[in-house]
This record gives C-alpha cells, structure tokens and sequence, in this order.
C-alpha cells in the first residue's frame, strides 16, 4: 500500500472518529435550537438535553440515530476533495517549468529479471522551491 493511500485512509478513519465522538453533542444542539425557535419557555442544558434522549429514546443507539448520513457524506466528501486536490496538483505541474522528472529507485526483488530492472520509475513532481 502505498503512503498516499494510507494516508487517505487515516485521514478518512480521523474524520469518521471526529463524526462519532463529537455526534451526541450536535444532536444535542440541534434539538436545543429546535425547542427554542418553537418558543420554549425552558431549555435543558447540553447535558440534559443528551439525558433525555439517552433515558426517552432508546439510550446510546438514540444519541447516535442519524450519525450514518453524515458518516457516508464525510466518506464521499472526502474522496471528493482529494481527487480535486490531486488533479489541480498534476494540471499546476504539467504547465509550469518547475517541474522536474525524478527517478525512483528500482522495486526490491529477490531474483534480478527483466521485469526488476524496469521497476525504476520516471514521474514529474513539482518542486516550487526550484521556481
């Protein structure tokens, strides 16, 4: 795997654990606005407000009802911009004059053949401070 991808993976697995933590919270927030604008008189505190979804609703499951629609929007939102990101990269790079063509080293391989001696790879990378 290579490290872009394990990075993407990370980065997608930081986002789901941010959505799971900080979920019960912006639930709790969104039924507290709800309550004020239909003119509630007394609005519980976050901490009472998660109490009575927890004691009322069907406890934890309750907290998080609606957390997979933001979940699978973070999923695809993220794979998204990423490739958004990674496609204005390579068009930046293919016009400017800063671009250099690197070569990587050979693929580790335990018997030499022709296919290892062809592992070496040349690709284009910007480097700006080259500029």
């Amino acid at each position: 795997m290579t490290r872009e991808v394990r990075n993407f993976f990370a980065g997608g697995g930081a986002g789901m654990t941010a959505v799971m933590a900080t979920y019960p919270l912006d639930l709790a927030r969104a039924r507290m606005a709800l309550l004020i604008e239909q003119g509630g008189v007394e609005v519980p505190s976050m901490l009472g407000t998660m109490r009575g979804v927890y004691a009322n609703e069907g406890g934890v499951r309750a907290l998080y009802s609606g957390a997979g629609v933001s979940l699978t929007g973070l999923s695809g939102d993220l794979l998204r911009r990423k490739v958004r990101v990674l496609r204005h990269l390579e068009e930046a790079c293919a016009g400017s004059t800063c671009c250099q063509t690197q070569t990587s080293p050979p693929a580790r391989s335990t018997a030499p053949s022709a296919a290892a001696s062809r592992a070496s790879s040349r690709r284009r990378s910007c480097i700006p401070s080259t500029c």
